[in-house]
C-alpha cells in the first residue's frame, strides 16, 4: 500500500498532509470531505473529476473513517463474497455502501440514519458518473413510480420523508448485516494488499482508494437496528 511504502522508503510515518498530496480526488469548491446528507454526498460528487468513479468517490472521503463489511449476497447491491464484501462506510449519519467487484459495483448506495425512529432514508447512484448531478437524481433509479421503491421489498414501513428536486425522498426500516456474515477490517486490508492491479484493476483501485488514504477503523452498526434476515 502507498501509505506503508512511503514509511518504510522515507523511515518515516507518512503525515496527514502527504497523505492528502497522494490523492487525485479530494473535495474543492466547498464540498465536504464529511457529507452527513444526500446532497452533502451529491455536492462533493459534483466537484470530484468526471468520470466519477466508486473509488474516486472513496478516495475523497475525510479520514478517519470507520467501516464495517458484509459478505452477504443477499442485498440490492451484493456482495461478491469475502474476496470483494458489501463495504459499509460510516459518515456521521450517512451510510455509504461500495463493492469492489460484480453487480454490487455498479451503484453507490446511500442511506441516512435516523437513529432515534430506527429508519433510514435511501438512495443509489450509477457509477461511473459522467454528468453533473441533481438533487432528485439519488432517488430516482429505484423508484416504482407508484408510491414506492425497490428498497421496500426488504425495508419495512416506507414512507415519503421529502422532497430533492423533482423526486421524493422515501424512508423505511434501518436493518444492519448479521454478525455472522460480517468480514473484519485486518481481512479486508489483508486483500487490499494482495490486490494484482494488472489482474484487477477496478476492484484494485477501489481497495487502494480505501486504504492508501488515511486511518480506516472498524465500525460496529449500533446494535438496536434489526439484522437484514
Amino acid at each position: 500500500m502507498r501509505l506503508l511504502r512511503c514509511a518504510a522508503l522515507l523511515l518515516i510515518a507518512c503525515s496527514p498532509e502527504t497523505a492528502r498530496e497522494t490523492r487525485t480526488c479530494f473535495p474543492s469548491a466547498g464540498a465536504t470531505g464529511a457529507p452527513v446528507t444526500v446532497a452533502e454526498a451529491v455536492a462533493l460528487l459534483n466537484v470530484l473529476p468526471r468520470p466519477v468513479t466508486a473509488a474516486c468517490f472513496v478516495e475523497s472521503l475525510d479520514r478517519p473513517l470507520g467501516l464495517a463489511a458484509t459478505r452477504s449476497t443477499t442485498s440490492a447491491q451484493p456482495a461478491a463474497g469475502s474476496r470483494s464484501p458489501r463495504i459499509f462506510l460510516f459518515s456521521g449519519p450517512l451510510i455509504i455502501s461500495v463493492v469492489a467487484e460484480g453487480a454490487g459495483a455498479e451503484v453507490l448506495e446511500f442511506s441516512e440514519l435516523d437513529l432515534a425512529t430506527e429508519r433510514s432514508v435511501k438512495a443509489e447512484l450509477h457509477v461511473p458518473i459522467t454528468a453533473t448531478l441533481r438533487p432528485e437524481d439519488p432517488f430516482t433509479g429505484f423508484n416504482f413510480g407508484s408510491g414506492a421503491t425497490s428498497c421496500s421489498l426488504c425495508h419495512a414501513g416506507e414512507e415519503v420523508a421529502y422532497t430533492a428536486g423533482t423526486a421524493r425522498a422515501f424512508s423505511s426500516a434501518a436493518l444492519r448485516p448479521t454478525d455472522e456474515s460480517l468480514v473484519s477490517l485486518p481481512s479486508l486490508q489483508q486483500q487490499a494488499e494482495a490486490c494484482d492491479a494488472a489482474a484487477e484493476p477496478e476492484r484494485c483501485a477501489l481497495l487502494d482508494a480505501l486504504f492508501e488514504h488515511g486511518d480506516v477503523r472498524s465500525q460496529a452498526f449500533p446494535e438496536e437496528l434489526p439484522t437484514f434476515f
